[in-house]
């Protein structure tokens, strides 16, 4: 979003946005809590949803890499992520 104001109030939520930003409320957190227990179980016929997401991942991005691979434009290694 934007702000604006003061310098010196600007600063202040400039200085907090990146603690705040990505946090959860606390209703939120209790209720993943339940859900992050659940998701340790078998899922979808993988060992985990957490193995069965990772499997979904790895097949978008290897059919996404051979797309452009046949266009002509070679992806870049991947090193990381968002978080």
């Amino acid at each position: 979003g934007w702000v604006i104001g003061p310098a010196r109030m600007v600063k202040d939520v400039q200085t907090m946005l990146p603690f705040v930003q990505f946090c959860a409320s606390t209703p939120m957190q209790e209720a993943l809590v339940s859900v992050l227990k659940q998701a340790d179980q078998p899922y979808n016929g993988e060992g985990s949803y957490y193995e069965w997401l990772r499997k979904g991942y790895v097949a978008k991005r290897d059919a996404l890499a051979a797309a452009l691979r046949s266009a002509g434009i070679e992806p870049m290694q991947r090193e990381g992520g968002f978080f």
